[in-house]
């Protein structure tokens, strides 16, 4: 996937989908280029309810911040330089939505 590098900020949108008890996150896994000012933006379907994403402890988050809610759901720019990613990364996150978190979703940095 080739981004255009621009200075703009360029968004990701990840979808946070409710259909009964099932949560849907679209994509499961965001993709960001290193070097680019590309950023997530995550949305909920329902615009009543409030989600948290956690990014995992152990792993860290690729962002500045580490937790993100409805109405803090800009991730902000990439603190990880192209020269700290060797492979392609990822960086799961939990996704709580109604007391509910689907399993793995994450984020994935690439060269």
């Amino acid at each position: 996937m080739a981004t255009k590098r621009t200075k703009s900020t360029q968004y990701r949108t990840v979808r946070i989908r409710i259909k009964g008890s099932n949560i849907y996150v679209r994509p499961r896994c965001g993709e960001l280029q290193c070097g680019t000012n590309e950023q997530i933006k995550w949305l909920i379907d329902h615009p009543d309810l409030n989600f948290t994403v956690e990014f995992n402890k152990r792993t860290g988050s690729p962002f500045k911040k580490k937790v993100f809610t409805r109405r803090n759901n800009k991730s902000g720019p990439l603190i990880v330089k192209p020269e700290q990613v060797k492979n392609d990364r990822f960086y799961p996150y939990s996704l709580k939505v109604k007391g509910h978190e689907p399993i793995d979703p994450g984020v994935i940095i690439w060269k």
